[in-house]
């Protein structure tokens, strides 16, 4: 009976047949089981969910990360008889309240909106109203933290399916590696038998990449777009400048184009997809803002003027072309410049562990370079291996440990990959109220991580000042810290922040002081057994406290900091008075330290100038910085007094004082 119904229902939607993957989505979803699909562009995702929507009990809510895909959605199953609406920050109050009816009365079936205006009292009365049947997530690869659209707002997605009670969720994205997939499945708790992978590989597009001088792109773009059945056409620029220029300059030259950039205001963009998807214009010079679900069955070609921002990217972005399954083109277009931006996203990507493990292996089989390495499965294997080899170096993101390698500096010595431990990942709130932050989380996560964000945002201000990309994806708090160098850009902030090092070895965990974990330079307090797996910040060091961090080198980006100073302040409710001050530094000696009689000199003074200058010129009773060839000893000390005026004033302004 229900394959009956299923193929009734999919003539509805003008299809003869169901694609590889659709049917085992469709059932799930009336079966009431969270399934998760990862179907290439074009493969008819849409229908995973309409069908179940229209079959099913109760409404169907999606959640899609852009208003004009959410009203190309719904004027399509509009014209099908399916009655749809969506919910935006666009819409006036009059038709807003015109559907609130419409959903009371049941007379809507499929509800799309943004991920951030679930949070809105509108949509939380909404629900409160209907019965809520299938909850979809659109793009679902953007909730998770390793997913190359990560975006804070799809959060709280899981929160907002709990809370009202839907029969299941439907995820769905065209990119999502293992780890992105392991991230959705555990957050809606979808089982292995109900995720679903068809194969990316699309026969009807033909796909190649050309290298070409930059100044010869335009034209070669120009004698592409010529040929018969090239056009429509979307063409990929790296930024807003480059896609109104390209515009102009295919204007030129006779075609009818229109540039789509997140500069426009939302209506102007509006107003440019539908010429497009209507016909009225048959090149569209676009940024990556012109992406994700754009349903325009008749693209003959995708271009890449400049080169993909990722491997999934590029997934997404050539799939426009073709979706009505004749054949198509996608072309990238590299010149010398574009080649060196290839390698360097490709080598910012983050590594899992088997890349990680190969490039080791590599590395090892280099004579000169002749290492053993060790696999950690677990915290406790990893101690066990520390107490059977105590010579072996600890491997985390490896950032240091690998180059030192390929220079021959660890010539016959053993590793002890700790890389595959996802339990040190991340940052959470636990018990206690405390952030932690495992050892393995990169500075990138950190960085973006909304935990951080919210309550000690100067933490990851800090850390996205180390060297470039590339760093920061593998580096790891942890190495930063166990390290023990004074110039690490984390260590200053976690001093001033009152961090505590959680170590785990054989009897058990030590929990230590940051400002006691570092002895001298290049030496910390780690026993033999243990390995650094997490580190802690107590509520009461980051409860209404703001903080500002200044690195200062000699040049801008990726130089170790010649001084790095991190202050933070918790002042009194009316504003008025400096209740607390915290202020560390970095090469301001051997180690990282506080300059506490700089903090004596602020806590409990009014919030004025007077307290900041003597704030300031007090840090030189505290810190003993030394002669380099980066800087003389009293270089030092004068930019130690002008960061910490400034940190200072700083900190007061977050925190919401005048001066």
């Amino acid at each position: 009976m229900l394959s009956s119904t299923l193929e009734d229902t999919l003539r509805l939607f003008g299809k003869e047949r169901f694609r590889p993957m659709q049917r085992e989505l469709v059932e799930c979803a009336l079966e009431g089981r969270s399934c998760i699909g990862i179907l290439p562009t074009g493969s008819g995702k849409s229908l995973c969910y309409q069908i179940p929507a229209v079959l099913g009990n109760g409404l169907t809510v999606v959640v899609s990360p852009l208003i004009a895909l959410m009203r190309d959605q719904v004027a399509g199953l509009e014209r099908l008889g399916v009655a749809a609406a969506r919910y935006d920050s666009t819409l006036a109050e009059e038709d807003k309240a015109a559907l609130m009816d419409r959903l009371t009365s049941g007379s809507v079936r499929l509800l799309f909106a943004a991920p951030e205006s679930l949070e809105s009292p509108w949509i939380q009365q909404a629900m409160e109203l209907v019965p809520p049947g299938l909850f979809v997530v659109d793009e679902a690869h953007c909730l998770s933290e390793w997913g190359h659209s990560f975006r804070p707002d799809y959060l709280g997605l899981p929160g907002f399916f709990k809370k009202h009670g839907f029969r299941c969720v439907m995820a769905l994205t065209a990119t999502a590696t293992e780890r992105v997939c392991r991230d959705l499945a555990g957050l809606f708790g979808v089982r292995d038998e109900c995720i679903f992978r068809a194969a990316p590989y699309r026969a009807n597009i033909f796909r190649q990449v050309e290298t070409l001088r930059e100044q010869d792109k335009t034209a070669r773009l120009v004698e592409l777009l010529k040929e018969e059945g090239r056009r429509p056409a979307v063409v990929y620029t790296r930024t807003r400048k480059d896609a109104e220029n390209l515009s102009y300059e295919l204007g030129k030259a006779g075609f009818s184009v229109k540039s789509y950039h997140a500069g426009m205001p939302p209506e102007t963009r509006g107003l440019v997809q539908d010429e497009f998807l209507a016909g009225a214009a048959d090149v569209l010079v676009a940024t990556i803002a012109f992406g994700m679900g754009i349903d325009k069955p008749d693209v003959r070609s995708v271009v890449h003027y400049h080169p993909p921002a990722s491997l999934e990217a590029y997934v997404q972005e050539s799939g426009r072309a073709g979706r009505d399954g004749l054949p198509s083109f996608s072309l990238v277009m590299l010149s010398a410049r574009d080649s060196v931006a290839v390698v360097n996203r490709l080598h910012a990507a983050e590594p899992d562990r088997h890349g990680m493990k190969g490039l080791v292996s590599l590395l090892s089989r280099r004579g000169e370079h002749m290492v053993s390495l060790y696999e950690a499965s677990s915290v406790q294997n990893a101690v066990e291996l520390r107490l059977e080899h105590p010579e072996a170096q600890i491997i985390a993101g490896g950032s240091d440990v690998l180059v030192q390698m390929r220079e021959g500096k660890r010539a016959g010595k053993e590793l002890i990959s700790i890389y595959g431990l996802d339990e040190l990942r991340g940052v959470s709130i636990d018990e206690n109220d405390s952030i932690r932050i495992g050892s393995l989380t990169s500075f990138s996560h950190i960085t973006r991580d909304p935990i951080i964000q919210k309550y000690i945002n100067v933490l990851g201000q800090a850390v996205d000042m180390v060297g470039g990309p590339q760093i920061r994806n593998i580096g790891t708090i942890g190495g930063n810290t166990c390290n023990g160098v004074t110039s690490a850009d984390s260590a200053s902030t976690l001093h001033a922040w009152e961090a505590i090092v959680e170590l785990t070895g054989s009897e058990g965990k030590r929990l230590l002081p940051i400002r006691d974990f570092y002895i001298k330079a290049g030496l910390v307090d780690i026993h033999p057994d243990e390995i650094q797996t997490a580190i802690i910040i107590p509520k009461a060091s980051y409860e209404n406290t703001y903080g500002h961090y200044i690195k200062y080198s000699m040049r801008n980006a990726m130089d170790i900091a010649t001084l790095g100073c991190s202050v933070n302040v918790r002042l009194s409710p009316d504003k008025k008075t400096i209740e607390r001050a915290r202020i560390a530094y970095g090469v301001a000696g051997p180690v990282p330290m506080r300059a506490e009689k700089a903090e004596a000199a602020a806590n409990g003074q009014p919030v004025s100038m007077e307290t900041v200058e003597a704030f300031a010129r007090t840090v030189l009773d505290d810190i003993n910085p030394r002669d380099s060839w980066r800087a003389s000893k009293a270089f030092r000390q004068h930019i130690a007094v002008e960061t910490a005026k400034r940190c200072m004033t700083e900190s007061i302004i977050l925190a919401g004082g005048e001066l």
